[in-house]
C-alpha cells in the first residue's frame, strides 16, 4: 500500500501566544482553529490570575503553557514551535490572540502550499488575506519596488497565489524543516517586526513566501482608528506609547541587519519619519508618543534588545 505523504491537518499544530487577551475573542480564535488543525498550543506570556484560570478552563494541561513572565511574541512562539517538534507535528500555524481564521482558512492554505510545491518552488510559508473586520479594509500583500512597492489585492482573483516579499506572522503556515534550516523567530525583537525580520532573512536564503488569496483571516491592526485631512481624509493605525517604542526600536535594529533589502529601509525612513511627526501632533497621549518613540531610535542606535524595562 502506497504511504500518503501529502499535508493533512493533522500534521499541522496552531500556536496562539496570549497576553492580557479579550476572553471573548481569544474563545472565538480557538473555536475557529481547533477543528482546522491536528493539535493547539496557546503560549501565555503572564496575563492575570483570571486569564490564567479561563485558560486552565478552557484548555487542557498539554495545550496550555504558561510562561509566567511576559517573554515576548517571538519567544512565546519559539516556545510553540519546539513544542510542535518534540510532538511530531510537520508545519505549525502562528496566530495571534484576535486572529479569527475564516471556516475554510487551514485547508486552503495547505491547498496553496500543495501547489505551489507541485512548481517545485522552496517556499517557507503562506498566508491567508487578512480583513480588519472594524473597518472592512483588506490588507494587501507586498511586493518591495523601486520607487514605490506594489500593494497586489486578492479582489480581481480570489484563486491567486500572490508572491510577497514579506506575510505577518499572524495566520502563517510554514514547514518545521525551513525553521531547523533557516532558525525561528528572533526574540531580540520581543514584539514588533519580528514578522518582516524572518520574511527577510528567508527571502535572502532563497525561499518564496505566498499570500493564499481564498484563505480569509479577521485580524486586528493597531488598538484603535483615527481620521486626519491633509489634502484628503486618511486613516491612521493607533499604537501605544510602548507599541511606538518597539516599532521604532526594532526597525532600526532590522537596518542593520545585512539581508534586511535597501528598498525597504529607504522607504521606511520616510514611515519612521511620518509616524513621529503624526503621533506627536495628532494622537494623544502626544507627549508621551513623542518620548517614548525617540527612546526607542536611541535604543535601536545603540542595538538594544529585548523587553523594554
Amino acid at each position: 500500500m502506497a504511504v500518503n505523504t501529502e499535508l493533512q491537518p493533522l500534521d499541522i499544530c496552531a500556536i496562539i501566544v496570549t497576553y492580557y487577551p479579550s476572553l471573548a475573542t481569544l474563545d472565538k480564535v480557538l473555536t475557529n482553529i481547533a477543528s482546522q488543525v491536528g493539535s493547539l498550543i496557546v503560549v501565555d506570556n503572564g496575563s492575570d490570575s483570571a486569564t490564567k484560570a479561563w485558560l486552565r478552563k478552557r484548555l487542557t494541561d498539554s495545550s496550555l503553557v504558561d510562561l509566567r513572565d511576559n517573554c515576548g511574541l517571538s519567544a512565546g512562539f519559539n516556545k510553540g514551535i519546539d513544542l510542535a517538534v518534540e510532538r511530531g507535528s510537520s508545519h505549525v500555524l502562528l496566530m495571534d490572540q484576535d486572529s479569527i481564521a475564516g471556516p475554510q482558512m487551514v485547508g486552503r492554505l495547505i491547498a496553496g502550499l500543495t501547489r505551489l510545491r507541485a512548481r517545485n518552488l522552496a517556499i517557507a510559508a503562506v498566508g491567508p488575506k487578512c480583513v480588519d473586520p472594524r473597518y472592512r479594509a483588506e490588507f494587501p500583500f507586498v511586493r518591495l519596488g523601486l520607487l514605490r512597492n506594489h500593494h497586489i489585492s486578492c479582489r480581481e482573483n480570489e484563486d491567486a497565489l500572490v508572491p510577497a516579499d514579506f506575510l505577518i506572522s499572524s495566520g502563517t503556515l510554514i514547514p518545521l524543516d525551513v525553521i531547523a534550516s533557516v532558525g525561528a523567530m528572533d526574540e531580540g525583537l520581543f514584539v514588533d517586526n519580528l514578522d518582516l525580520e524572518w520574511s527577510f532573512r528567508v527571502r535572502a536564503l532563497g525561499y518564496g513566501l505566498y499570500g493564499i488569496c481564498n484563505a480569509t483571516m479577521q485580524h486586528h491592526i493597531g488598538d484603535s482608528i483615527t481620521s486626519f485631512w491633509f489634502g484628503g481624509r486618511h486613516d491612521l493605525i493607533v499604537h501605544s506609547p510602548t507599541r511606538l517604542y518597539y516599532m521604532m526600536r526594532n526597525r532600526l535594529l532590522l537596518y542593520k541587519r545585512s539581508y534586511t533589502p535597501w528598498r525597504w529601509i529607504y522607504k521606511d525612513v520616510l514611515r519612521a519619519l511620518s509616524k513621529l511627526l503624526l503621533f506627536s501632533l495628532l494622537v494623544k497621549p502626544r507627549k508621551t508618543n513623542l518620548s517614548m518613540m525617540l527612546r526607542g531610535l536611541a535604543d535601536g542606535y545603540r542595538g538594544v534588545e529585548g523587553r523594554l524595562r
